[in-house]
């Protein structure tokens, strides 16, 4: 099973991204959930993900900083990033 975590600042969108899939059907174990990257930095340090899907826009440490310092930290790791539609130049 790869190790899945969610992190996102708005608690709906954590639990909406948690129950829209069958994730254990897909070969996925949800392993943490965190409301900004300073939490998920310090939860995969615990559990070291090998998926996370993440915002980009939050509290304390933005998803672009947490991706920056999680490939550091743990290279086989890969993120999706889910963002508001304004915010795609972000992510380019």
């Amino acid at each position: 099973m790869l190790k899945l975590m969610i992190v996102d600042d708005e608690l709906l969108m954590r639990i909406g991204l948690r129950s829209m899939l069958e994730w254990e059907t897909y070969g996925f174990q949800i392993v943490g959930e965190a409301s900004n990257g300073r939490e998920a930095v310090e939860l995969a340090m615990r559990v070291p993900p090998d998926l996370v899907i993440s915002d980009i826009k939050m509290p304390v440490m933005d998803g672009l900083e947490m991706i920056r310092e999680l490939s550091a930290r743990i290279p086989r790791c890969q993120f999706v990033i889910i963002s508001n539609f304004d915010d795609f130049h972000l992510v380019k």
